[in-house]
């Protein structure tokens, strides 16, 4: 076994052990079987020309095999403009994502919350979360810093913080 692997086993012993202590078993059952179940989005799907609902909701078609309806349910969307999104992104990419081990993925959970826009929520999530500068998430996005910066400021503004 590779180091960081052993580090990780033992930490996930470690954060096991703790659980234990708190909830039984039937619990700790259910907390893995929804967080395996929960739907991780690559960050790499965003770095095309596509419009970010556009990428999401053929991602979750195609890779994630999810009906029209499914996605309207899961991100609080209309059927119909998750339908016309999606038909519009497979005119303009006809390839489907690579599946592929990411460092940033987000929760589909992420993208329920409507005050937010898809690229305000991953620009916050990738500024609080994994602290990257805006430049970096520019990169990462394929965008401009400048535009970068003003989701940022937008959605610091919608959370309340300056």
């Amino acid at each position: 076994m590779r180091v960081d692997t052993v580090e990780k086993r033992t930490e996930a012993e470690r954060v096991l052990k703790t659980l234990l202590q708190e909830l039984d078993f039937s619990q700790i059952l259910e907390l893995v079987t929804t967080a395996k179940n929960d739907i991780l989005i690559p960050l790499s799907i965003f770095d095309t020309p596509l419009h970010p609902a556009e990428a999401l909701y053929k991602y979750l078609r195609e890779n994630e095999r999810l009906s029209n309806q499914d996605i309207a349910e899961l991100l609080d969307r209309d059927q119909r403009s998750v339908w016309a999104s999606y038909r519009r992104a497979k005119k303009k990419r006809p390839q489907h994502f690579l599946k592929k081990r990411e460092r940033y993925q987000f929760n589909i959970n992420l993208f329920r919350n409507r005050q937010f826009s898809i690229l305000e929520s991953i620009i916050y999530y990738l500024h609080t979360v994994h602290r990257l500068r805006t430049k970096e998430m520019a990169r990462l996005l394929g965008s401009s810093p400048n535009s970068t910066a003003v989701l940022l400021k937008r959605a610091k503004v919608k959370h309340g913080k300056k």
